[in-house]
């Protein structure tokens, strides 16, 4: 993603479309690290509730892409909020640990998005060995991206072509102008479902 270029969000059911004007990297360091704390053997942090992920959480204009990593030897699960786990599949939900970057040397398949103030993740950390863990860090880098909304009318219409709905009803008042840019306009979509206000 590069200034200038659009986007589009997928949160609570449909995408919201911006311009991305400005776009800042986060680098991973000691301050983009999250420490879910102590973990006893055979157990997980927390007493079994995620924690709130706050290093990732940006200002409501904003939106936070992210790729993360642990550091210690624990397993990390993702919530999107305090109850609903990510990485599903029918029967079970994966969880992240340090071997994951053997099979996924750049880590894509850990990529978040943090969409505007409270819309934070939540981890939980396991612990598999019958050794406590006195910590169980988790890194975290990526691009914070400053947004600026495209009109209403304009996001009803891009949410329908991005899902290939009909859109004649909508544009059947456009100018010829407004038609020749709605048909140049590109943008990339990614997903924030679920990382809203718990």
């Amino acid at each position: 993603m590069l200034p200038g270029e659009n986007i589009g969000i997928y949160v609570s059911g449909q995408y919201q479309f911006y311009r991305v004007p400005f776009v800042e990297a986060i680098p991973s360091s000691r301050q983009m690290t999250q420490n879910l704390g102590v973990v006893g053997a055979n157990a997980s942090s927390g007493g079994g509730t995620p924690t709130q992920i706050t290093v990732t959480d940006v200002p409501d204009g904003y939106f936070g892409h992210f790729r993360w990593m642990p550091i210690d030897d624990a397993e990390i699960e993702l919530f999107e909020s305090l109850s609903v786990g990510r990485y599903a599949t029918l029967g079970t939900r994966g969880r992240v640990n340090v071997q994951t970057g053997l099979v996924d040397p750049t880590w894509a398949s850990t990529t978040i998005g943090v969409f505007g103030a409270q819309r934070s993740a939540f981890m939980l950390a396991w612990n598999i060995a019958a050794i406590g863990l006195t910590q169980s860090r988790i890194k975290f880098w990526g691009y914070k991206y400053t947004l600026v909304p495209f009109a209403p009318s304009w996001n009803i219409i891009l949410h329908r072509i991005a899902f290939a709905q009909p859109t004649g009803d909508l544009t059947a008042s456009m100018t010829p102008e407004q038609k020749k840019q709605l048909a140049d306009f590109r943008a990339t979509l990614v997903p924030a479902e679920g990382f809203t206000a718990a």
